[in-house]
């Protein structure tokens, strides 16, 4: 007995590896029963509004998976009342910078212009509250009310949910630099020309000043965060007091590469440690969805995209209903099992395997460069405002490609 958000349209993923169908079905199913009358992170525990890094990856499935972006503009405008209301504070700091990320996507899909007026007062404010979050060095994050959420891991005494600034300041200016990066496309596509040029100049800025502050050339790496104190009159239950010690982890390398924090001639052996390197603190399920996305950006995706993806099977096995909110257990913390942050594979596989880029709002104008990725064959239909584009793949075969009138795409 269940509910959901009506759909009218749905989409669809089929492969020669039976593992990866059914991590699919189940990343739907979990989407499914999180759309109700509002998105939900889970219809188990239920959070409201404020849980924005949860419904990005529930957007981004729906997108693929039910064509239906009706739940998500309604995440969009409720989130920005209550930082209009705020004045541009949330609780999970960087949920409000993730924030930005799935307004732009979301004009993406849909073309829907009116939400980036009706949202234009706010996407300042936020941005305004941020800068004053910032030091002496232009971008570096320095005075945030806190630095989570990073992701669900314990580190020594700590956990990224809400970590200290060593362990989530150099992840929360990543995604302040992909904030001010999408302020200033949604300016210019607004014909704001003078914010996007303050946007776009003042994340030249950070992108320089990031490299600078966090990157450790002996190691290859960024850290973490740095090691200054915290200010007494700041510290807090979710803003612990600073430590001494220096950590790497993945979360910052995948964020640097990401979103093109990182010069091009170190991608590629970032990725293979943070994808290979047990030393570096590790990601839960959420955070998996980022690591994904910037496989594929570092063009790691056939070596390493489908092996991540099976990493789900332990998921599915414990409970095939729906996606546990993370790997393990945790002493005093008792997961549910309808967690659609976990599902970004039902994201991921059709996405990838199609390739599919929006080249223009909408779906008016795409690209797609199937891949199978050493699968013997898949077939995947992406609904659209047009209907379904449809792909037979078959290795050793010509793909049959079919995209409904209205779109103009090209392959790759």
């Amino acid at each position: 007995i269940f509910t959901h958000y009506p759909t009218t349209t749905e989409g669809s993923f089929r492969c020669s590896d039976d593992l990866l169908n059914k991590i699919y079905d189940v990343g739907k199913w979990t989407t499914k029963i999180c759309r109700q009358t509002i998105h939900l992170d889970s219809p188990c525990h239920q959070e409201n509004l404020g849980c924005t890094g949860d419904y990005y990856i529930e957007s981004l499935i729906s997108y693929y998976a039910f064509g239906d972006a009706r739940l998500t503009r309604f995440d969009i405008v409720r989130t920005a009342a209550l930082l209009r209301q705020r004045d541009g504070f949330m609780f999970h700091t960087s949920y409000s910078l993730i924030w930005v990320q799935m307004l732009y996507d979301y004009y993406q899909f849909t073309q829907d212009k009116t939400v980036l007026r009706e949202t234009a007062d706010v996407l300042h404010r936020l941005l305004t509250r941020f800068r004053s979050y910032e030091g002496q060095v232009a971008g570096i994050l320095e005075t945030p009310p806190s630095f989570m959420f990073i992701d669900w891991v314990p580190v020594d005494q700590f956990n990224l949910h809400h970590p200290p600034k060593a362990l989530g300041q150099t992840a929360l200016c990543a995604f302040y630099y992909r904030a001010l990066c999408l302020a200033a496309k949604i300016c210019a596509i607004l014909q704001d020309d003078q914010n996007a040029k303050v946007y776009e100049a003042h994340a030249a800025r950070l992108k320089e000043n990031f490299h600078n502050t966090f990157f450790v050339p002996e190691r290859g790496l960024y850290k973490s965060g740095q090691n200054t104190p915290t200010p007494a009159d700041m510290v807090n239950t979710f803003l612990p007091q600073n430590t001494k010690k220096i950590y790497f982890g993945k979360h910052e390398n995948v964020l640097a590469v990401l979103y093109e924090l990182c010069p091009p001639h170190l991608v590629s052996d970032m990725m293979e440690a943070v994808v290979n390197d047990s030393s570096l603190t590790d990601v839960q399920p959420y955070f998996m969805h980022f690591l994904i996305e910037a496989v594929a950006k570092a063009g790691l995706f056939s070596k390493y995209g489908l092996h991540l993806i099976r990493r789900w099977k332990a998921q599915i096995e414990e409970c095939d209903k729906g996606m546990k909110e993370m790997w393990g257990d945790f002493p005093g913390y008792h997961f549910d099992y309808s967690h659609a942050w976990s599902a970004t594979p039902t994201y991921q596989l059709p996405s990838k395997l199609s390739g599919l880029t929006i080249l223009e709002p909408g779906f008016r104008k795409i690209s797609l460069a199937p891949n199978l990725f050493g699968l013997a064959w898949a077939d995947i239909d992406i609904p659209t405002p047009f209907g379904n584009i449809q792909l037979r793949l078959k290795a050793g075969c010509k793909p049959n490609i079919f995209v409904p009138d209205g779109i103009e795409y090209k392959q790759n």
